[in-house]
């Protein structure tokens, strides 16, 4: 039989993977509650409740890590550069390999208009992954600040070329979704797929192909 939710697949990913922290370290289940809900209330879009929530976990918890970003972030949506961007530093003094805590403070210097800080960053975060979409993007945001429209278009083009992981990914989760029998879930990432493919794209044939099995069960 099928299911009626479509969505609860994608809502029910964000409790695996608490659910794992919690196997994986020894966190106390209020902890572990608070970071949930705050979670949520971010998803939500329910940016001021996250700190107060927040606010409740023990101050040297086990996913403090998680905690702090997940703050820094709900700061930067609420336009609160300065109190993302100390969040995002005390973030990495603690934990320097954390990837996407430097991606965000690039976005903090870019929203402070700090051009040369961001690219700082940025270019480091190059290094270690030249292809990734979000540096590339966020280096042509730098480049546009300063009028490099050259520089900031071939960023663009590298970072749009990630258009075709995203067909493939799309793809593969209509296919899961498709043998999983999960209603409304195949269709929607068919067309998530067709939205960013052409005529003149290799995975043309492939989303058209993707399409006729949904129509044709």
């Amino acid at each position: 039989m099928k299911t009626k939710n479509p969505t609860r697949p994608i809502l029910m990913l964000p409790l695996l993977s608490l659910l794992l922290i919690g196997c994986a370290k020894d966190v106390s289940e209020a902890d572990l509650n608070s970071y949930a809900k705050a979670r949520a209330a971010y998803l939500e879009g329910k940016f001021e409740a996250v700190d107060t929530l927040l606010e409740e976990m023990s101050p040297n918890s086990d996913i403090e890590t998680q905690a702090v970003f997940l703050l820094a972030k709900s700061h930067y949506m609420q336009e609160q550069f300065q109190e993302a961007g100390n969040e995002l530093l005390k973030l990495l003094r603690r934990s320097p390999e954390h990837g996407d805590a430097r991606l965000w403070l690039a976005r903090v210097k870019i929203a402070q208009n700090e051009p040369d800080e961001a690219e700082s960053i940025l270019r480091e975060a190059l290094l270690w992954n030249g292809e990734d979409p979000r540096v590339l993007s966020l280096m042509g945001d730098v480049q546009q600040m300063r009028g490099n429209i050259d520089q900031a278009l071939d960023y663009y083009r590298r970072a749009a070329l990630f258009e075709d992981e995203l067909v493939k990914i799309y793809l593969s989760l209509a296919a899961l979704y498709g043998r999983s029998q999960i209603t409304g879930m195949e269709e929607f990432y068919v067309e998530k797929a067709e939205s960013l493919v052409g005529e003149d794209s290799l995975f043309n044939q492939a989303v058209q192909a993707a399409r006729e099995i949904i129509t044709n069960n």
